[in-house]
């Protein structure tokens, strides 16, 4: 299992590192994606962590990333509609498991 750990203000600059990262070290093991050191994130990453859930599938590895309610990403998850009621991202545990078939 490889650990990815997000922290500080994550933006649309970040979106390409963080695609690289993530597809590296998804061809190698699972990956847990750790986001409580977020302090903002936009739309980008929102994007981002959704394609990866993809990617994840294709490659028959796992994704997980924690969500803690208070943090940053899961309000912006919230606002974006992506999870919460009819959201199609999974959350399970205080942690984003998967992505509803046929959505996004």
């Amino acid at each position: 299992m490889a650990n990815i750990m997000l922290s500080g203000d994550l933006g649309i600059k970040d979106a390409a590192g963080l695609i690289r990262k993530l597809n590296e070290a998804l061809m190698l093991a699972d990956v847990t994606v750790e986001t409580r050191d977020v302090r903002s994130a936009d739309s980008a990453v929102a994007q981002v962590l959704v394609a990866a859930f993809r990617s994840a599938g294709m490659m028959g590895r796992s994704l997980c990333v924690t969500l803690p309610p208070e943090a940053a990403l899961s309000q912006l998850l919230r606002r974006l509609g992506l999870v919460g009621e009819g959201g199609p991202l999974i959350v399970a545990e205080g942690r984003i498991i998967g992505i509803e078939e046929g959505t996004v």
